[in-house]
């Protein structure tokens, strides 16, 4: 039986990369006062870069209910498809209780995966079941493969202003106040879902530049690995990150991408943060 990749618009995938990859993308929200828009359809990065200069409000996320979901897998399932869902890690989001609720309504047809990952992690993660469906295998064995890659992936993002993250709660609240009071640029890494801070300066582009090299550090053959490279509203610091990377990494990679985060992932990191992820491709 064939298998749909569904997962959450915190993946960060361009519809275009969603459509050559048959992966099926379901929203997350941004809030804004009384009004509520789904990520990456109803607001732009424009738009919400041009809102967070100009509102006295705060936007917040929110994931997406389980009847979301829901509608969603039956739509593949009724198709004749099972459905494997990568989402976003469930110590950053609700979004994994949601999907997880759902796929109990469907007994064996949908595998939910917590990825402890965001952004280009979970995207790595959706490509590679996409590419383990297309190839013919089954339900279960995608859900084990996507699982193995928990130990060796990697996360590592720079924020300009942990403001954002810190409002979330998804930052460790004294590491907040150390780098608002000393203006501190941390670089910060995932560590099973958990972001925690690897190092910090108090310089944006010297946390920019040591978080290249921790990205990097002590990884395996990197011919065998798959990166994925994004900026919030910043294109062309993305584009610097791709080729300082290119440029260290001797022996190659199996493939780098670069993406722009979309509105939800703004939300909670900000203006500027800058993220690589990786994730060994066997």
């Amino acid at each position: 039986m064939s298998v749909t990749v569904v997962t959450d618009s915190t993946c960060d995938m361009s519809r275009e990369m969603a459509a050559k990859y048959g992966i099926v993308q379901v929203p997350l929200y941004v809030i804004w006062g009384s009004e509520r828009f789904r990520d990456g359809i109803d607001i732009t990065m424009a738009e919400f870069h041009r809102r967070l200069m100009s509102s006295k409000e705060n936007p917040v996320s929110e994931e997406p209910s389980s009847d979301e979901f829901s509608a969603v897998f039956k739509k593949e399932i009724d198709a004749g498809r099972d459905v494997i869902c990568p989402t976003i890690g469930s110590k950053l989001s609700k979004t994994f209780a949601s999907a997880s609720e759902a796929a109990r309504r469907f007994p064996g047809k949908v595998e939910v995966v917590d990825t402890e990952t965001f952004s280009g992690g979970v995207a790595l993660h959706a490509m590679l079941a996409a590419e383990l469906a297309k190839a013919g295998v089954p339900l279960p064995e995608i859900a084990a493969r996507l699982r193995s890659k928990l130990a060796t992936q990697r996360g590592n993002m720079v924020l300009p202003d942990v403001t954002f993250l810190g409002r979330s709660g998804r930052l460790n609240k004294a590491v907040v106040s150390l780098a608002q009071m000393m203006r501190l640029s941390p670089i910060l890494q995932l560590n099973h879902g958990v972001a925690e801070s690897a190092t910090q300066t108090n310089d944006f582009e010297k946390s920019r530049r040591q978080l290249i090299s921790i990205a990097l550090r002590s990884l395996p053959d990197t011919s065998k690995i798959r990166f994925m490279v994004g900026a919030v509203d910043a294109p062309e610091l993305a584009a610097e990150f791709e080729k300082e990377i290119r440029e260290k990494l001797i022996g190659g990679c199996e493939s780098l991408f670069v993406y722009g985060c979309g509105p939800v992932v703004a939300t909670n990191s900000g203006p500027r943060a800058c993220a690589v992820f990786s994730m060994p491709i066997d």
